[in-house]
């Protein structure tokens, strides 16, 4: 299975349509998609996934989607602007759950995130994976160009984790998921996007691998968590 999330900034470009069906997700979690409801289902269906829930943009702004195809079922939990919380259900596997997470951007908001993460974590303690856009650093090296990042919030989001039980999986590919677009001295990018889960989720997928896929076409870059990679060949 895979799950691949993005902050899109909008659906309108056609190669994000293109890069959806060449990965052929399970499950796709989107961030600003600058859609309501109901300009969403037509996309469900333009990228074939049977189930969908989506949280509208407020004025052509945020918007989630949490989209699935037939083979697995969904519960939904809660939602916000936010965040959309779920259950998953295989014929593979326990039940597990899944929270895509879109984190406060503005710095005096961003305790919300942790304060959601809390009430999240209160309501089911089933083997859970959490992806999106955090919208924070885990420590000084996942940034790049720009001021300094000031160690108290990095902390505070490092102990938010470490509270909860959920583990960084790290990632293949380019160590920077997002950037500003600009060029010399202004130019900052940074480690936004991850995905971390619990021991017990892990347990459940013990060769789960998390990919950073970089794009041309976007501030943001997909991230692909796939539950099921292949063997690695032995070396002889």
């Amino acid at each position: 299975m895979i799950i691949l999330s993005w902050n899109c900034r909008g659906l309108g470009n056609r190669h994000a349509v293109e890069l959806v069906r060449k990965k052929a997700p399970t499950i796709l979690f989107l961030m600003e998609t600058k859609l309501t409801d109901r300009q969403m289902k037509p996309i469900k269906t333009k990228l074939g996934f049977y189930g969908l829930l989506a949280v509208s943009c407020n004025d052509r702004r945020g918007g989630l989607a949490l989209l699935w195809k037939e083979e697995v079922t969904v519960d939904t939990q809660t939602y916000s602007p936010n965040h959309i919380d779920v259950i998953v259900h295989t014929q593979t596997s326990p039940t597990w759950r899944l929270t895509g997470i879109y984190g406060h951007s503005v710095e005096e908001r961003k305790i919300e995130t942790w304060r959601l993460m809390r009430h999240l974590h209160a309501r089911a303690s089933l083997p859970w994976v959490c992806l999106g856009d955090f919208n924070e650093l885990l420590a000084s090296d996942e940034k790049n160009g720009g001021n300094r990042r000031p160690m108290a919030p990095m902390i505070e989001f490092r102990n938010t984790f470490l509270h909860y039980g959920l583990v960084d999986m790290g990632f293949s590919g380019y160590r920077f998921t997002w950037r500003n677009g600009r060029l010399g001295a202004t130019f900052v990018e940074e480690r936004l996007d991850r995905v971390v889960a619990t021991t017990d989720w892990c347990e459940i997928f013990p060769r789960a691998k998390v990919s950073h896929l970089s794009v041309s076409y976007s501030d943001h870059d997909p991230i692909m968590l796939d539950m099921t990679p292949p063997t690695q060949p032995r070396r002889q």
